[in-house]
Parts: C-alpha cells; sequence; structure tokens
C-alpha cells in the first residue's frame, strides 16, 4: 500500500511544535516495537500515553487505514514514512519576552504555514532580555525584530541628528 502524501500532510499539520514532534517521533518508536493483540492496551491508549490527543487521534486513523489496506507491511511502511517526514521537519527558533500561550503558539503556527507553506514547526523560548518582538533563528541565520533593536538601528543611523537636536 502506497503512504499518500495527504496522509502524512494531515499528520503533519498537527505537529506544531519542536516538543511535538519529539512526542510524535517516540509515538512512532513504541508503535514500531509494540505488537497489538486483543486484550492488551489499545493502540489509541498507547498513543494518548505519549503523544497529545490531536496528534494520537490523527496518527490512529492514518494507522489503522495502512494497516486495512495493507496488513503489518503497510502498518511498517506507513510507520517508516511518518518517522521520515517528521525528521525532516525544518525548525524555526523563536524567542520570545512573554511564556507562550497555546493560543500564541496555534498562531504562530497558522501564520507559518500560510506563508512558508509545510514543513516547519516551531521551537519556541522564554527570552526576558527580549523587549517587544522575537528574536528568529532559522537554517543558522538570526534575525531580531525587537524593539530594543529598532531602537539602537535609530540611534546609530541617526546619532548625529539627536546629537545635534539635544546639544539646542
Amino acid at each position: 500500500m502506497a503512504i499518500t502524501q495527504k496522509t502524512i500532510s494531515s499528520i503533519l499539520r498537527t505537529v506544531r511544535t519542536k516538543d511535538e514532534r519529539d512526542q510524535a517521533e517516540n509515538a512512532v518508536s513504541v508503535l514500531e516495537g509494540t505488537p497489538y493483540q486483543a486484550g492488551q492496551d489499545s493502540l489509541e491508549d498507547v498513543l494518548r500515553r505519549v503523544v497529545p490527543l490531536e496528534i494520537a487521534g490523527v496518527i490512529h486513523k492514518s494507522m489503522a487505514d495502512a494497516e486495512r489496506a495493507g496488513g503489518e507491511e503497510g502498518r511498517k511502511e506507513f510507520l517508516k514514512t511518518l518517522k521520515d517526514a517528521l525528521a525532516a521537519l525544518r525548525v524555526v527558533r523563536l524567542e520570545l519576552a512573554i511564556e507562550p500561550t497555546e493560543e500564541l503558539i496555534e498562531h504562530i503556527a497558522d501564520w507559518i504555514l500560510r506563508d512558508l507553506g509545510e514543513g516547519f514547526i516551531l521551537d519556541i523560548g522564554f527570552d526576558p532580555s527580549v523587549l517587544g518582538g522575537a528574536k528568529i533563528i532559522f537554517d543558522g541565520r538570526y534575525v531580531e525584530k525587537t524593539f530594543d533593536a529598532e531602537l539602537r538601528s535609530l540611534f546609530v543611523s541617526q546619532r548625529e541628528d539627536l546629537v545635534k537636536e539635544l546639544m539646542r
């Protein structure tokens, strides 16, 4: 059974952060090594212990579809494809002056998906030294879009004018 890109994309859209990706990778590792038999923990129970509910639901449905279509081989192919897709996600690091709420994470993740497309996840950190805005790190590049950085830039570019104004 061929795993469709649509199936993998539906799972990846639920993985918004690096922590969620780590949890999903952990779930795949658990599922790769765990046979499911009647009377034991259900697949859904195992997933719910290691990943957030939304991610567990999507993985459970997709894996069940893969097993129905391809049996044990379908299950193995699905897990390998998902594992590879999770590993390929690119991380956008944000350092914020506030602890991000679930609502803020959702808002930023939606923006990333809309403007950058699929294949990106967030690694959000709290940095009290950030003054309004965020520090953004991606692929080894660093951009500081903060109030503090804008003020410093303004003072540097208009230093002479500011000194003249102050000396009047």
